[in-house]
């Protein structure tokens, strides 16, 4: 059985979408960049700086804790390669990122809290210079 608060928040929803028409979902199908940045860049992320860093690591006889710092130093110096110092804030999440992988050995989890983080940033980006969908 639905929820009936869950029933009034999908009307709401589409009819906010369908009277103020600022969520459309052809302008994500037109730009490939966003695609990127939403699923592609985190995906492809946390194969690397979560996996196979915490892989390499076991491997060579780091403990858990040390994985945790490498793989996010490595998250981090990728990061201020193209955003220079204003990276830094990225240090936080990387390493809750990394203690939650160590913790949880979940990747799924990792890369769908990475997407809901691009994706939050990205909508606040949106939102701070009054960019319509």
């Amino acid at each position: 059985m639905i929820h009936p608060y869950t029933n009034y928040f999908t009307v709401s929803f589409f009819e906010y979408v369908i009277r103020y028409k600022r969520f459309n979902i052809l302008s994500f199908k037109a730009n490939k960049t966003i695609i990127y940045v939403l699923v592609f860049f985190p995906i492809f992320e946390e194969v690397v700086y979560r996996f196979f860093i915490f892989k390499y690591c076991s491997v060579l006889g780091f403990s858990g804790i040390q994985a945790m710092i490498f793989a996010t130093l490595c998250f981090e110096f990728s990061h201020i390669y193209y955003l220079g110092f204003k990276a830094i804030n990225k240090l936080f999440f990387s390493f809750i990122q990394s203690m939650l992988f160590l913790v949880f050995q979940s990747l799924l989890l990792i890369i769908c809290l990475h997407i809901i983080f691009n994706l939050y940033v990205y909508l606040h980006k949106k939102d701070m210079y009054k960019v319509i969908f």
